[in-house]
């Protein structure tokens, strides 16, 4: 489609048309190409896949939220006897009821955020030492594709004495950082990233989303 030269005056279609007639050609074209059964299976492909993926992280994300009330419940009862006895004394007598309950929900703040940090430790360990493996034995598959050494990463333990130093540096890099990319990485990766925060909303807070209170 790009040669084509159809008024013959050497130059190329594509070069004389605009930026939206461009997008209409190569659209159309598309149309004209592709296999629509292959295209319908594939999407259909992708959402079961989604779908399989958002069933499992909702598990994790209820099982953070339980451990998080779980953390509330034992915080609860030393938080009333030293929160209670101030409040009291400093609130006017018409919001008293309002203690118990500012209480139950601040214990469940703390909960939670403490829990959902240990998740994504949790996490960040699992990744970083998963991350370490799979670089040094893509390394030495490429250098056996180049005929650099002969040794496989089944055969030998090079693969986890260089990987394992790198997943802990990875993983202390990450702790430090608060789990959070800085510049220039959010810069580079920001496609990723906001695919991730549209995880994490259809998952807490997406039409299915149900959170334990």
């Amino acid at each position: 489609d790009d040669q084509k030269d159809d008024d013959g005056d050497g130059i190329k279609d594509v070069n004389q048309v605009s930026g939206q007639a461009l997008l209409t050609r190569k659209s159309l074209l598309v149309l004209r190409t592709v296999d629509p059964e292959k295209i319908s299976k594939a999407l259909a492909g992708v959402a079961v896949s989604w779908t399989a993926v958002a069933a499992v992280l909702k598990v994790e994300f209820a099982r953070t939220i339980s451990l998080g009330v779980s953390i509330a419940d034992r915080l609860k009862a030393p938080t009333g006897r030293v929160m209670i006895p101030v409040l009291t004394h400093v609130l006017p007598p018409e919001y008293h009821r309002w203690i118990p309950v500012t209480i139950d929900y601040l214990c469940k703040y703390v909960g939670v955020s403490v829990a959902w940090k240990l998740q994504s430790a949790i996490s960040a360990f699992h990744s970083s030492f998963r991350g370490g493996l799979m670089f040094t034995r893509a390394v030495l598959t490429f250098a056996g594709e180049k005929g650099l050494t002969n040794v496989r990463h089944e055969d030998t333990m090079i693969d986890e004495f260089t990987g394992w130093p790198l997943a802990a540096a990875g993983f202390w890099c990450q702790l430090k950082g608060g789990f959070e990319l800085h510049f220039p990485f959010n810069f580079v990766l920001w496609p990723l990233e906001a695919a991730e925060k549209w995880i994490q909303w259809q998952i807490t807070a997406g039409p299915d989303a149900s959170v334990t209170k």
